[in-house]
């Protein structure tokens, strides 16, 4: 089941790196090559019945807690946004991705394109 810390943990970044082999190296010779380490297979696609599922199972989460999961879309950069909003207050307590996080990459995917179309 879903807590409070893992909704709060969804916006944190990992600085964890990948993985990697140890390395011998050579007095003053720069590192080797590393090979990756094996991965596993990308995460199956998910279908519309297991996301109202989890979005159900969500709803009831919330609602034993005494906050409201709104989810919407911003239109700006096309993606997901989640907000938890106090039931009593009616107020937003997190948003996730902040907003100025989608103000940023907004401004980056609209400063992207003016690069491409410039060296086109």
């Amino acid at each position: 089941m879903l807590t409070m810390n893992d909704i709060q943990n969804t916006t944190q970044v990992s600085t964890a790196a990948k993985p990697r082999e140890k390395v011998k190296e050579g007095v003053g010779s720069p590192p080797k090559s590393v090979e990756s380490t094996h991965w596993s297979a990308p995460p199956q696609p998910v279908s519309e019945q297991d996301w109202e599922k989890l979005y159900k199972e969500l709803e009831i989460y919330a609602l034993e807690r005494n906050f409201q999961l709104k989810f919407s879309v911003d239109e700006a950069t096309g993606r997901t946004v989640i907000k938890i909003i106090n039931s009593e207050t009616h107020k937003i307590v997190r948003e996730i991705p902040p907003e100025e996080i989608l103000r940023v990459a907004a401004a980056l995917e609209q400063l992207a394109q003016q690069i491409i179309d410039t060296e086109v």
